[in-house]
């Protein structure tokens, strides 16, 4: 027996209705009075016969009153019984809790229209079928937060076909656990003999083949409510081609110029993928395309797009696959390019030369000019669009530094503490740092700088220098890069160029870097595994550290064609805004404005061009306003008040752009067999695709609860109490005139 209300806290009232009446009778019991004379002894005899049955009487009605109220009490409870006895006693309840999976991979297609959502909603309404008037139920959509829908409502079934065509899939995977945790405190709430809980879902292998401590452990609650059901949905076809990156790879994003776009796109599928294309979009124009060949099972194919900029702004750059895919959703991928007419860099030289290449910035400044020049414009002397101004650290003034979109420190010995403050400030508004070391740098200054809230500037702790001090020592050490970079947009042209390309890279002389607890190692040397470029944040802004130098004094780097890639790959990423980030469905979006904008409400308008109305707040002078979950992937603008001018040539607005979360891309499914395991292995009871759903849930709805039967228990026996009590009353009466019963006390 179970009881669907705390019986701790109806079991006492239950007892007490029980002992009240007990407890009266005790001290309201008839007692015969002593008699102290002969002459009444015979009478004494009648009385106290007459009394042992008047006594009996009034513990017989004790009883009714005392069964009558415990009874109620345990009403109250409602107690509930299983079993196969439970068929003819007491009144069945039902409360379904059904879950159905949302996440993105439940739109994969069998067919030309059937989708594996499609089958769980028809699965949903069949269990909808086996439930009457008088029922409960739930409705839950499971994704990354669980959204619920119907929550322990009476059952009207027009309601729940109603709140069944209103779910569509997610763009999101499933976070079983959070789910699983929301789905357990709802059938917990449930008040019914029979409490049951559905988890309608494609089995995604990535999901469940291998749950989690807490996906186990909500499950074993879960279970304790109720029975848990485990109905699969969908065929087991398990094809599908994604688009899983998206990135810049070279070029410039500079008004009049030309960048170069990849993508990878993976079979996720056990068989071949043919007959398919992919085009690069720039704002939903097509600018290039490329034909796929066959792609096998497990491959991943890296594609080339390039695409002009003829004007400044900011620009949304969607890769789109096209052709026979079961899965649409995951076969777009965007990011968001903001495209300047003009980048101004200051390079402050630790050794200033007259030679256009000489000091410790010459070949640097070269590199950063070069970048977003064509050949034939390089030839006929047009400008880069990367305005590169030298001069020597003593030169520097902090004031000065806000003209600028990039610091570059080659070889600076130390900045005074006025220069130091001024150029962390400049990073924190969201400038971006260079820093290269060189024989003059003082490496105990260089570690003492600081911003005005007593930041760091440098993302390492810089050690000793190692090495030899010049490429003409005899017999010098040679460090060169190690093969396995981070996977960063920076470090992404070592994966894109032949090895033998940079393997030759030699480094004679370093500097012992210790990173900081937030920073990222992008390049190692070997041997050794030390860093050698390191990159670390500081407020909105970014600090590139190289533990060599910007000339030929410790590497051969700077004659290699890599030095010039990784030279504009940082510049590049210097140079993005915060909003430029790609991010994932689910995520926050967060704008930037002026601080004056704090308190309006503006609006942000989604991929699908409706808008959201956001609050701009303030962080620290800033203005922020964060929306807080981007449900859909795409390309969401703001232009709201106080939003930064990106270019002469478009309105001011910013972009963000939001991809699908591709580990739900890997659609393959648990067969079978697995399944079987895995519902056995945590005790859930499994309805297979071919199994009717209503022959499992008649099995096991034998739950009968019987509260009614105890109020009609009750109700008959105070009935019986009363008729009794007037039975005996009048016997009583008439038996022995004069008598009269001691009235009870309730």
């Amino acid at each position: 027996m179970s009881f669907l209300n705390p019986i701790t806290l109806w079991a006492p009232l239950a007892i007490a209705g029980f002992a009240i009446p007990v407890i009266i009778h005790l001290l309201s019991r008839f007692r015969p009075k002593p008699m102290k004379w002969a002459a009444m002894d015979l009478l004494r005899r009648a009385l106290v016969v007459r009394a042992r049955r008047v006594r009996l009487e009034d513990i017989l009605l004790m009883l009714l009153r005392a069964a009558a109220l415990a009874a109620v009490a345990f009403a109250l409870a409602r107690p509930s019984i299983s079993g196969s006895s439970a068929g003819w006693l007491g009144n069945s309840t039902v409360s379904a809790l059904i879950a159905v999976d949302g996440s993105f991979s439940m739109a994969h297609q069998s067919g030309v229209t059937k989708s594996r959502f499609d089958d769980a909603l028809h699965r949903a309404r069949e269990i909808l079928e086996t439930l009457s008037t008088g029922d409960t139920v739930s409705l839950v959509l499971m994704g990354q937060r669980p959204r619920v829908i119907l929550r322990n409502v009476a059952f009207d079934r027009e309601r729940a076909e109603e709140a069944l065509r209103s779910l569509e899939p997610l763009a999101e995977p499933l976070n079983l656990e959070a789910c699983l945790d929301e789905i357990g405190r709802l059938a917990a709430d449930a008040k019914a003999t029979a409490r049951e809980c559905y988890l309608i879902t494609d089995a995604q292998e990535t999901t469940w083949g291998n749950t989690s401590e807490g996906v186990d452990a909500a499950l074993v609650r879960l279970r304790e409510t109720g029975t848990t059901f485990l109905v699969p949905a969908g065929p087991q076809n398990a094809e599908n081609v994604a688009v899983t990156r998206l990135a810049i790879s070279s070029g410039a994003l500079r008004r009049g110029s030309m960048a170069r776009f990849s993508a990878d796109v993976r079979n996720l599928g056990r068989f071949d993928a043919r007959n398919l294309s992919a085009k690069l979009l720039i704002d939903d124009v097509e600018v290039d395309r490329t034909v796929l060949d066959t792609i096998s099972p497990g491959e991943t194919r890296t594609l080339s797009f390039f695409a002009p900029f003829k004007q400044a702004g900011t620009f949304a750059v969607t890769t789109a696959l096209e052709g026979n895919d079961p899965l649409p959703i995951d076969n777009r991928r965007s990011l968001v390019a903001e495209v300047r007419s003009r980048v101004r860099v200051l390079c402050v030289d630790g050794m200033p030369s007259s030679d256009r290449l000489g000091g410790e910035s010459g070949i640097l400044s070269l590199a950063l000019s070069a970048q977003g020049r064509q050949a034939d414009e390089a030839a006929a002397g047009k400008s880069s669009g990367v305005a590169v101004t030298v001069m020597p650290a003593d030169d520097v003034r902090p004031g000065d530094l806000l003209a600028y979109d990039i610091v570059a420190l080659a070889g600076v010995a130390e900045l005074s503490q006025s220069q130091s403050v001024g150029v962390a400030d400049f990073v924190s508004r969201g400038g971006g740092l260079m820093v290269f070391l060189g024989a003059r740098t003082d490496r105990n200054a260089m570690n003492a700088m600081r911003g005005s809230d007593g930041t760091p500037l440098l993302p390492a702790e810089l050690g000793e220098a190692v090495g030899a001090e010049s490429r003409g020592a005899a017999d010098p050490p040679n460090w060169n890069l190690a093969a396995d970079a981070a996977d960063h947009p920076v470090t992404d042209v070592l994966s894109r160029l032949p090895r033998e390309q940079w393997a030759g890279i030699r480094f004679w002389r370093y500097v012992k870097t210790q990173p900081r607890e937030e920073a990222r190692v992008l390049l190692r040397l070997d041997p050794g595994n030390d860093p050698i470029l390191v990159e670390g944040s500081l407020g909105r802004g970014k600090v590139y550290l190289f533990a060599s130098s910007a000339n030929r004094e410790w590497s051969d780097l700077v004659v290699n064609p890599l030095y010039l890639m990784l030279v504009q790959q940082i510049a590049t990423d210097l140079t993005r805004r915060p909003y430029e980030v790609p991010l994932t469905v689910g995520d926050a979006l967060k704008f930037t404005a002026a601080a004056d904008a704090a308190g309006s409400v503006e609006a942000v308008r989604d991929p699908l061009g409706d808008d959201l109305p956001v609050r701009v707040g303030d962080e620290g002078g800033i203005g922020v306003a964060v929306l807080a979950n981007a449900d859909l992937p795409g390309v969401y603008t703001w232009r709201g008040a106080g939003t930064a001018d990106s270019g002469e040539d478009r309105p001011p607005e910013q972009r963000i752009a939001v991809n699908v979360d591709t580990v739900e891309s890997t659609v393959s499914v648990l067969r079978d067999a697995e399944l079987a395991t895995v519902a056995e292995g945590k005790s859930l009871r499994l309805i297979g695709e071919k199994q009717s759903i209503r022959a499992a849930v008649t099995e096991s709805r034998q739950g009968r609860e019987l509260w009614r039967l105890l109020l009609g228990a009750a109700l008959v026996a105070l009935v019986g109490e009363s008729i009794l009590a007037g039975r005996f009353s009048r016997r009583m009466q008439h038996s022995a005139p004069g008598y009269t019963r001691q009235p009870s006390v309730l």
